[in-house]
């Protein structure tokens, strides 16, 4: 399957995938296999990622109040369980070089 974006789409992602460290095709899948398994979240889960943010902020200017703090780490939780797929194949990509680092500090050992 192939999908045309329009720039301006496609620079939103660029920009977002590097914000995360992640390849755009990574991200992309990020989004769209969570608006697949969402799909009545997609508009919800805008105004909740603007709410996360505003209480970090506000976190970090004001402090927050107990039930705030809750709201805060739930949705934390909700983005930590959207974005678990592409940290975890963020992970496996870099065993190999786990796997090369440990093979050299070990030989210094000798």
């Amino acid at each position: 399957m192939t999908i045309t974006l329009t720039d301006d789409l496609a620079g939103q992602l660029q920009m977002q995938a590097q914000t995360r460290q992640l390849s755009v095709e990574q991200w992309a899948l990020t989004i769209l296999g969570h608006a697949a398994e969402n799909p009545d979240e997609l508009r919800s889960w805008a105004n909740l990622n603007r709410r996360r943010f505003d209480l970090i902020q506000k976190r970090y200017s004001t402090g927050l109040d107990r039930a705030e703090e809750v709201e805060l780490k739930q949705l934390q939780d909700s983005v930590a369980k959207v974005l678990e797929p592409a940290d975890r194949r963020m992970l496996d990509a870099l065993k190999p070089y786990r796997q090369l680092a440990r093979q050299i500090a070990g030989s210094s050992d000798d």
